[in-house]
């Protein structure tokens, strides 16, 4: 048996039109191929654009990050702090998937961080006590940890803060020179530092030599 190619130009309504040959050969195509075809078009242009860069994460207040402490610590009881703040570079939204403190001293570990949109769209804390508890003043605790406010002045929305539960395995005094921030946006997974710098001094007096400390608030290599 002898097979056959023929090339048809559909019509506008997704149709071909009859051919007369030899043996009277009817062609006819359907306006679901038609669709099909515009169905397939659209899957590939999407497909394409999926791949496009997301926001990029940054400290919302660059160059202001400083030190932050508390006085008169003890071992393996959890310090709250809330004063990194974090927005986007474009729009869209990143979630944050693990945080790390940047060289640490004094065994100076993270237990747990959480993110909560800043109030009323103004910098302003939740912790004013570093021996409360992050669930205590509304970070949540579960799901992802999304952020999703564009860097002021692009946006009046504010901007989050960062809250970590930080403890030590000893009432010496324990440091670390701020956090490296790993997230997703988009398909890929970026780093970005933050300060503050962190101190948990072992004595009351904040003056004492082991507790004015002097951090490098500066990325990691």
């Amino acid at each position: 048996m002898r097979h056959r190619s023929t090339c048809v130009l559909l019509d506008d309504q997704g149709q071909a039109p009859i051919q007369d040959g030899g043996n009277k050969e009817i062609l006819m195509r359907t306006r679901h191929t038609a669709a099909s075809a515009v169905l397939l078009s659209c899957v590939i242009l999407l497909g394409a654009c999926s791949g496009e860069p997301g926001p990029r994460l940054r400290d919302a207040a660059p160059g202001t990050g400083g030190i932050v402490g508390q006085i008169d610590t003890k071992a393996e009881t959890p310090y709250s702090f809330d004063d990194a703040t974090l927005c986007l570079v474009g729009p869209g939204s990143v979630t944050i998937e693990k945080v790390e403190i940047v060289a640490p001293t004094g065994g100076l570990r993270l237990g747990t961080f959480s993110v909560l949109p800043s109030k009323g769209g103004k910098v302003s804390n939740y912790i004013s006590d570093p021996r409360q508890r992050l669930d205590e003043v509304g970070f949540p605790t579960q799901g992802p940890m999304t952020v999703d406010r564009v860097c002021p002045p692009a946006s009046d929305g504010g901007v989050f803060l960062l809250g970590v539960e930080v403890t030590k395995p000893a009432d010496a005094t324990a440091s670390g020179s701020g956090f490296v921030v790993s997230y997703r946006s988009g398909e890929e997974t970026h780093r970005t530092y933050l300060p503050p710098g962190i101190v948990l001094c072992q004595g009351s007096d904040p003056d004492l030599p082991d507790c004015d400390r002097k951090l490098d608030l500066r990325p990691p290599p």
